[in-house]
């Protein structure tokens, strides 16, 4: 099951014709409300004040989590407290991925542990294959050659087929 979360944003696609539209006229009162509104805004620290305060009441939070809760809880009272008159929660669902725990070993004659890290996402199960060590990230993607079949090899290796 797919846990809820409070924020969902909907839109309707553009209708695209071939008919070049008019072009849009924007009142001056419009225009110098706007100015005055930029205005404000810069003389303000309110922006500042309510992301610090998010950050520091509430802190990090991945979605879905009780961090996340908190989150939801804080932004309903911080925008009642702001004087907005129409505040409301709506349910969405989404994919939840729980880190559980990982770990990797070199397995043969000089058999030791090694520290790893899981990423967003990956997938459960039990995998043996050939280590290939890059100082950073940005060398592994720079080199793919050096990838080349291992992860092919790998993926039949995980799913039951022998390489």
């Amino acid at each position: 099951m797919l846990p809820p979360c409070c924020w969902q944003v909907r839109c309707s696609p553009v209708r695209r014709t071939r008919r070049r539209p008019a072009p849009t006229r924007i009142p001056q009162a419009a225009i110098d409300a706007s100015q005055q509104l930029r205005e404000r805004a810069l003389d303000s620290r309110l922006a500042y004040e309510i992301v610090a305060s998010l950050t520091s009441e509430v802190g990090p939070r991945m979605a879905g989590s009780e961090a996340d809760a908190r989150a939801v809880a804080w932004a309903q009272a911080k925008f009642k407290a702001l004087g907005f008159d129409k505040v409301w929660l709506e349910e969405v669902r989404f994919p939840k991925w729980e880190r559980r725990s990982e770990h990797a070993a070199i397995v043969g004659h000089y058999a030791q542990p090694l520290t790893i890290a899981a990423l967003g996402g990956s997938p459960g199960g039990t995998a043996q294959g050939e280590v290939v060590r890059f100082a950073d990230p940005g060398r592994a993607r720079s080199r793919p050659g050096r990838l080349a079949g291992r992860q092919d090899r790998l993926h039949r290796q995980r799913h039951g087929a022998r390489a």
